[in-house]
């Protein structure tokens, strides 16, 4: 994992705008007795844009705080991370944002809470972990800080600056858990406070908020790609459709990077894990998703409705098998997923492609447990769709066929002749 980190300190006396728009005395941040409650949190997952809706986003926050701005993008499971003092448009330029490429980000505008006002101070924070590169963006006061601080200083723990925030990321590396997720879990029941939070691991989005709900955090949706904010007005710059405010009753649903639906049960202290692979569902929009994988008819469900409901697209599988079904599922769904083995031939998935996307519908090609000859000849298809679920062939004991691979989550076609399958 590489990190590329450029710091353009544009106002070292940490002077910025007030949301009324006067520029503050010097030093004005740094005042112990005023009470600092804000600061400004963006993330998005999903989107080629994600650096450039990110600045938007936390541009479109800049009340919350001016001291510092900063984005972490995640591409191909890498963080690229740029940060600095001063205004959003201070800090970032078409050519600063041309250095985050990535399909997902977040974002902060800082207004302290707890630390002063230098760069070192500035976030996202990031580190690299023996379970991937982890960045946190943070709003809120952990109550019990001073106390945690002591206690990892006296094991040996080094801090760069003064904020809270950086004891999450010495907690998060020694835990013991495999995954970031565990990692991320056990560490936030290790503070106490009012706070939301965002992660990006280098396969997701965690969002968090405080088991009391003190802090704000808003779940919306971009054209099917999910968006969490502080305030309603980012998600208004970018025209993306509030959804709803990630809330005290909800119990920790997680969803996947491949769309499987795993129920969690509350953590201690910590209510709201979100994992964002590809959308966050209320209970009954995951029964009723649960429901449409399980190959419930679709006129005992109202798909458009679920559709409205939820942030996650409904791609239909059983219901979809030729291009004839096409026409009748659009505007119900956002999309088909086609198999071969179902579909019958290469002439007519083709045709399936072509019908879905002149009623403007994603398109994923998917497989049942086959071998690697059904596998190859679907991965043909690839560069037509939007997602392939391929992995059929790993699935069979005794493949008789060699064709296409699946390494590091990249899809590898042969170079023989043909379908380039041979016989085992």
């Amino acid at each position: 994992m590489k990190l590329n980190v450029v710091q353009r300190i544009q106002d070292p006396g940490g002077a910025g705008f007030a949301c009324d728009g006067r520029r503050p005395q010097a030093g004005a941040y740094g005042d112990a007795d005023k009470f600092h409650d804000e600061c400004g949190v963006f993330g998005i997952f999903g989107h080629s844009e994600s650096a450039n809706l990110t600045y938007l986003g936390i541009h479109a926050l800049q009340h919350r705080g001016q001291e510092s701005a900063g984005i972490a993008s995640l591409d191909k499971g890498e963080i690229l991370l740029h940060k600095g003092m001063g205004l959003v448009p201070d800090v970032f330029d078409a050519e600063t944002l041309q250095k985050l490429p990535g399909d997902a980000a977040i974002g902060h505008t800082r207004y302290s809470t707890a630390g002063q006002s230098r760069i070192e101070n500035a976030q996202p924070f990031y580190f690299k972990s023996s379970v991937g590169p982890i960045a946190v963006a943070h709003n809120g006061n952990l109550v019990n800080a001073e106390e945690v601080r002591a206690e990892l200083e006296s094991q040996g723990a080094i801090f760069q600056g003064s904020s809270d925030t950086e004891l999450l990321l010495h907690l998060i590396a020694r835990e013991k858990g495999v995954t970031a997720l565990e990692r991320i879990q056990s560490a936030l029941e290790r503070v106490r406070g009012a706070y939301t939070l965002l992660f990006l691991t280098q396969d997701s989005i965690v969002a968090v908020r405080d088991p009391l709900g003190f802090r704000p955090l808003l779940i919306g949706n971009l054209r099917g790609k999910t968006v969490f904010a502080s305030e309603s007005c980012a998600l208004d710059l970018i025209e993306a459709e509030l959804v709803r405010q990630l809330a005290v009753e909800d119990p920790a649903w997680t969803v996947g990077l491949l769309g499987w639906l795993v129920y969690g049960t509350p953590l201690l202290g910590v209510r709201h894990v979100t994992v964002q692979g590809t959308g966050v569902l209320r209970p009954e929009e995951v029964r009723a998703a649960a429901a449409i994988r399980d190959g419930t008819p679709l006129a005992s469900l109202d798909l458009a409705a679920v559709r409205r409901r939820g942030i996650l697209p409904v791609v239909v599988d059983e219901s979809c098998i030729v291009a004839a079904d096409i026409p009748r599922l659009a505007g119900a769904v956002d999309g088909i997923n086609i198999k071969l083995a179902k579909c019958g031939s290469l002439r007519e998935a083709l045709r399936m492609i072509a019908t879905a996307r002149a009623h403007g519908m994603l398109v994923m090609v998917g497989c049942m447990i086959e071998s690697s000859l059904g596998i190859t000849a679907a991965a043909h298809f690839t560069p037509l769709v939007d997602a392939a679920d391929l992995d059929g062939a790993a699935l069979t004991a005794n493949d008789p066929f060699v064709g296409a691979t699946i390494d590091g989550g990249q899809i590898r076609l042969p170079t023989e002749p043909g379908l380039g399958v041979s016989r085992r």
